[in-house]
């Protein structure tokens, strides 16, 4: 009994620490983006086509908060543009492909040309918190001894509405993700766990307009 209530006062004071980490000014991060999609089969199709990516628009409220709040277990902010980090995701991701893409400032200053695509973003959330883990971590007494009872999970969501203009027609469509990380307990660099949640779920959801820009050059439908 004496071990046990050990091994739980050290829990406590393991888990205090996990949480009060982030100090008082926050978590910093600068968030990166590596493109991940390989080249498409008609690469060469692709590359007829240029595609200009207009700097999105971000319509969050706080600009370099990215996670925080009364119930949130960190505060995390950057001092980036996170308008220029969503648009070279979406820029680089579309290179991968093959399409000659460019990014611009402002969309009235071009005339589209027959085989030329104008992708206009509006950023409308980008915003993590840390919950706790799920109650089947926590059921039976050997899992208050292994470190599955004592960490958090991140979650990230990013809501991102996009305007596609392309054949003559404009196409739009809303892509959300709710990416749901587990740091692991034993990693104590939280401001490089949210860092690596940020960056695959903006991931996870360029690819997926990427996919809706290779559809439209084709044709398609989003």
């Amino acid at each position: 009994m004496k071990l046990r209530r050990i091994i739980k006062t050290i829990y406590v004071l393991l888990l205090a620490l996990m949480l009060t980490g982030c100090g008082g000014s926050g978590l910093l991060v600068t968030l990166e983006y590596t493109p991940s999609m390989s080249p498409a089969s008609d690469v060469a199709e692709f590359a007829k086509h240029t595609v200009y990516v207009a700097q999105p628009v971000d319509q969050r409220p706080d600009k370099s908060c990215l996670a925080g709040g009364d119930k949130s277990v960190h505060y995390v902010r950057t001092e980036q543009d996170i308008r220029n980090w969503v648009g070279n995701a979406i820029t680089l991701e579309l290179q991968s492909c093959g399409f000659q893409a460019k990014r611009i400032s402002d969309p009235n200053s071009i005339s589209l040309q027959a085989n030329d695509i104008l992708v206009e973003t509006n950023i409308t959330k980008l915003f993590a918190d840390a919950k706790q883990a799920s109650l089947g971590r926590h059921i039976g007494e050997y899992a208050m001894f292994t470190n599955k009872n004592m960490y958090w999970d991140i979650v990230v969501n990013i809501d991102i509405s996009a305007e596609i203009h392309a054949n003559g027609k404009m196409y739009s469509k809303e892509y959300k993700n709710a990416k749901v990380k587990d740091p692991g307990f034993w990693r104590m660099n939280w401001a490089n766990a949210y860092k690596e949640t940020f960056e695959e779920a903006l991931s996870e959801l360029v690819k997926v307009l990427v996919d809706d820009v290779v559809n439209v050059t084709k044709g398609g439908p989003l």
